[in-house]
């Protein structure tokens, strides 16, 4: 430095100057860039680590579950697989006490079950039937059965969709061979 003139030294010390500040701007630029990528790597392994209690957590129910249910544990996917079709068209019956008490017909038989909160039964069952015989099977089980809670005329004969007298000749003009 001791050969150059004045001017060039002023010139060599500000191109010193801005190199330092260059350099200070980048390294201030790369630390930048390096809190970011810590940062979202930390993010991650929060978002990582909030999934494995989530999963530890399943694990620990499903094992739970699976105790209190002699080892059968449905996921949820098994559970959709297995699951029925809610309209069920069918003939099903009220029962109280381990008696018929009600005969009913629907083209949905859980939600008719449903609507009959004003008679007394404690539990409730259902044949699976087709729309076209729900008339003929619900009489023929009114008849037999003679449920209580079904109407009845003034002679004492239940009412019923089809009258006795009328459910068998169905059958017989439907099946020549009986």
């Amino acid at each position: 430095m001791k050969t150059l003139t004045p001017e060039q030294r002023r010139v060599a010390a500000q191109k010193g100057k801005e190199t330092r500040r260059r350099n200070i701007a980048l390294r201030k630029e790369k630390q930048a860039q390096l809190e970011l990528e810590r940062n979202s790597v930390y993010q991650e392994l929060v978002a990582l680590k909030a999934q494995l209690n989530a999963l530890k957590a399943e694990s620990l129910l499903y094992s739970e579950v699976a105790s209190l249910s002699q080892d059968t544990f449905l996921r949820e996917h098994e559970i959709v697989q297995s699951a029925k079709q809610y309209e069920i068209s069918g003939i099903y019956f009220l029962v109280k006490d381990k008696k018929v008490v009600y005969v009913g017909q629907s083209v949905s038989v859980l939600r008719r079950i449903g609507t009959h909160v004003y008679k007394e039964f404690d539990s409730f069952a259902f044949v699976p039937c087709d729309q076209s015989l729900l008339d003929r099977l619900e009489s023929l089980y009114i008849h037999l059965l003679r449920p209580p809670l079904n109407g009845e005329y003034a002679s004492g004969t239940k009412i019923s969709p089809i009258p006795l007298s009328k459910v068998f000749q169905g059958i017989v003009q439907d099946n020549p061979d009986r």
